[in-house]
């Protein structure tokens, strides 16, 4: 019990018996009590002994001749339903003049009644202690009037608690008091030195205990609060289908006996609760109850054939979305390739570009300008899918426009450059190679802003040029510069991140390392069957990518 709680559950905080009440509890909890001073105890306290004999001649018990006085009824009943009896009668006695404003007080006892009847014929349907059962039943939530009188301006919640199942309404109080009404109902009745067996019951009736550790009177206890709920609950159904699966699971008590003890607690529960002088107006019958509980059911299925009719419908919507988006896409992809060139036209360069989803973020171009220059760019969009692309498209369209009408590549790529900043989205960037191919004079030209490095593969080597400065779109201003290089007897090399990224069949990154030991493995094959012979590699020898896979190769033979 949290510290900040203990300190308000004090004898003074709450109603403590006295008098004639306080000698009863204190008797009945003896473990050897005398018949006739027992009797002559109770007979001291008129009231009580009305009280016994209403209850004694009551629907409850059902002698078939009339109680008339205490030796009597301990005869007929014996000394121990006796003894839990008065039990019940003095801790109501005790508690039974609270006054809080905003709970109801009288549904509480009727709630606490039921609870003690349903209690006593599960006993008597599994063999166990009834009259002990009655006791602890009439008892089990005691706690939960005690948490309202030591918090009463909480007391507006009671309703709601009272509405809901078991198992919902205890973490309900957890949330609201700090702790449940199981602990302090124990605590009080341990206060009260009522026998222990009763404090044990109320601590761990809402704890399902493993075999060796069950508690029959807990068990019994835990049954009677749903047969409870399934009068109070506003989910009477939900309340009747965890009671015979908990009785079934504690006792292997059948569907048939639940409802015989659901169906005896209405007219006992009008009885005993006059007796107790709890004001009874009207209650719910059994057959109302199963009338409801038909009723749910129906509108359950009813509406879970709504739902799977509508699931239905849905997911037949989604499809032909789902179809009409992939048609979108497969022709996006093809006016992107479309933007690309078909490099089967030529015999000296060769290139492929395999999108890791519908669309790709990499490119490549070439073309050939009206002075014999050749021009080509690869390049690789952050990000994938569908906002790369349109990108990739924006990108290889400025390069194919802009290399035909200015006079060097370093204005080109600024240009492009610009035109991605002031367009920026959501921090978007393109790395980017482009090259200019004199083939007149055999001057290849160069710019490479945050790509990987070009690889050109000769016959005394194999030289790597390195990105030169940040990708597109990221500054405003950069001056490009290009790098000149000689090439007329080797090869050219421009690749995305996505080829030396591949994961082989072991788990391993291809890499630079190992992109080369392939280029120069099939360096001696043409271009385009060095090309082919590369796919056929990755195809055999890596995992599915997970990113875009571009390459190109240029000869720098015509």
């Amino acid at each position: 019990m949290p510290d900040s709680f203990y300190l308000k559950f004090q004898p003074e905080s709450i109603p403590i018996p006295s008098g004639n009440t306080a000698l009863l509890i204190q008797y009945c909890s003896k473990s050897e009590i005398d018949v006739n001073e027992f009797a002559q105890i109770i007979s001291t306290n008129p009231l009580l002994v009305v009280q016994i004999l209403k209850v004694s001649n009551s629907a409850l018990y059902g002698f078939s001749q009339e109680i008339k006085s205490i030796q009597h009824a301990i005869t007929c009943m014996g000394l121990n339903s006796m003894r839990s009896l008065v039990l019940c009668f003095s801790v109501r006695e005790a508690l039974g003049h609270v006054d809080i404003e905003g709970f109801d007080c009288s549904s509480y006892w009727v709630d606490s009644v039921r609870r003690g009847i349903s209690a006593k014929l599960i006993a008597e349907k599994v063999g166990g202690p009834a009259d002990e059962a009655f006791t602890a039943g009439l008892l089990a939530d005691i706690g939960f009037i005690v948490l309202f009188i030591l918090e009463p301006h909480k007391a507006d919640r009671s309703p709601l608690l009272r509405a809901n199942n078991p198992e919902p309404r205890y973490a309900m109080e957890k949330s609201l008091f700090g702790i449940t009404h199981d602990d302090v109902g124990a605590q009080l009745l341990e206060l009260w030195q009522l026998p222990d067996c009763y404090s044990n019951a109320i601590k761990d009736h809402h704890n399902f205990k493993d075999e060796e550790e069950r508690n029959i009177l807990s068990d019994i206890l835990m049954l009677s609060d749903l047969c409870n709920a399934t009068y109070t609950s506003h989910n009477k159904t939900e309340a009747l289908c965890e009671l015979e699966k908990s009785a079934n699971k504690l006792f292997k008590l059948s569907k048939e006996s639940v409802e015989e003890i659901l169906a005896e607690l209405p007219k006992k529960v009008a009885e005993t609760a006059s007796s107790f002088d709890v004001k009874f107006t009207s209650q719910i019958d059994f057959e109302q109850i199963m009338t409801q509980a038909s009723q749910r059911l129906l509108e359950d299925n009813i509406s879970y054939h709504e739902l799977t009719v509508k699931l239905q419908q849905t997911l037949k919507q989604r499809d032909l979305y789902a179809a009409k988006l992939d048609q979108e896409l497969d022709i996006a992809r093809e006016i992107q390739q479309s933007l690309q060139p078909v490099t089967s036209d030529y015999k000296h360069i060769a290139a492929f570009n395999i999108p890791a989803l519908k669309l790709s973020g990499d490119f490549f171009d070439y073309f050939v300008r009206d002075n014999g220059f050749e021009c080509f760019c690869l390049g690789d969009v952050s990000g994938k899918g569908t906002s790369a692309s349109l990108l990739m498209a924006k990108t290889i369209s400025l390069f194919r426009c802009l290399s035909s009408v200015e006079t060097s590549l370093a204005s080109v790529v600024k240009l492009i450059n610009s035109a991605l900043w002031e367009t920026s989205v959501r921090g978007m960037f393109v790395t980017f190679t482009a090259g200019w191919f004199d083939t007149k004079n055999q001057q290849l030209y160069l710019i490479n802003a945050g790509h990987l490095a070009t690889i050109i593969i000769e016959k005394d080597g194999i030289v790597q040029l390195p990105s030169q400065c940040p990708p597109l779109g990221i500054i405003e201003e950069i001056d490009f510069k290009e790098l000149s290089v000689t090439f007329d007897n080797g090869r050219l090399y421009l690749y995305s991140d996505g080829l030396t990224e591949y994961r082989t069949e072991n788990g391993e990154e291809l890499g630079v390392k190992g992109l080369l030991r392939w280029l120069l493995r099939s360096k001696k094959l043409s271009v385009s069957q060095q090309l082919s012979w590369i796919k056929e590699t990755l195809a055999e020898q890596a995992i599915k990518p997970n990113d875009d896979l571009t390459l190109m190769i240029i000869d720098s033979q015509r």
